[in-house]
Formats: C-alpha cells, structure tokens, sequence
C-alpha cells in the first residue's frame, strides 16, 4: 500500500533541516525577499510554521498561532513547536483516511485526512523554494534544493534503510 508516510517524514527532515540552516544566518538575511512587495524570508518562515499548525488544526488539534510573533527573534524559538506539530502530521498520516471537519471564519468544512496532509508536504516544498530564492537573491549562501529533496532525505537515512526506489 502506498501512503504519505515518507513524504510526510521527509517534510519534517526538510522542514528542521531549514530551520538550522536559518538559525546560522544574521537577522539581514531573514528581512530579504525575492521580489518588491513579496514577504520576507521570515514571514515565510513563520508561515511555513503557521500552516503547519494550522494543518493540525485542521486534524483536531488546539490552534497556537493567532497572528506574526513581533521579532525574528521569537521566530527563531519556534523549533520546538514546529518539530512536534509535524510529528503531529505524520502520526495522522498512518490513520485511515476520512472526512474531517473543522471550522473556519465560522463555516464548517469538510476534508479528507489525505488532503490536509498532502498540503502540508506541497506547501512546504514551495515556501522552502521562495526561502531558497529570496536568500540568494539577497546575497546569502543556501544550501542546494536537491539536499533537501526526498533523495537527500533517503540517503541521509543511510543505506541500512533500503534503496532509493
């Protein structure tokens, strides 16, 4: 059977793995963009956290985020709750799917487990391209894409954990 198992495994691998690299980069870095009138490298980063949480909102959990922390500063203390609401996500990912529900804006709605959580795996790949993007774009050095890709995240696990296929 396939599942999002790994995606999901590999989102948070990606996810901290993007949280070190930022934590070694000056508070300049954080307030770059990709273009004029596109948010900065922190709000991007806080929304990947954010999202994260709300994703979790989605699958039952109590909401932590109401609005952007004030400082780069308190974004940078946000590993912890970002680790434990993606390992939230991934022990959602091996229950059966199904409807769930949650409300938003006073409106209910109704999704399937499987779409919240493929969500959240895309909508990390993406911010993480527009982190990518806005840092060189600034000036400051990131690691390659590829190594945080589902390949970096297998061979990292070493050959003990099967192939790559």
């Amino acid at each position: 059977m396939i599942s999002l198992d790994k995606s999901l495994k590999q989102m948070a691998w990606a996810d901290a793995k993007l949280f070190a690299v930022m934590q070694e980069l000056p508070d300049e870095a954080w307030q770059t963009k990709v273009a004029d009138g596109e948010w900065p490298v922190a709000s991007n980063l806080f929304h990947l956290i954010a999202s994260a949480d709300w994703y979790a909102f989605e699958l039952g959990q109590k909401i932590h985020f109401t609005g952007e922390p004030d400082s780069i500063e308190e974004i940078r203390g946000l590993g912890d709750r970002w680790r434990e609401t993606n390992e939230f996500l991934i022990s959602e990912g091996v229950r059966e799917d199904g409807p769930v529900a949650y409300i938003e804006n006073g409106k209910e709605f109704t999704v399937q487990r499987s779409t919240v959580l493929s969500q959240a795996v895309i909508h990390s790949v993406e911010h993480r391209i527009h982190i990518a993007l806005a840092l060189k774009r600034g000036g400051f050095d990131f690691p390659d894409l590829e190594d945080f890709s589902v390949w970096g995240y297998v061979h990292s696990l070493g050959s003990e954990h099967g192939s790559l296929t």
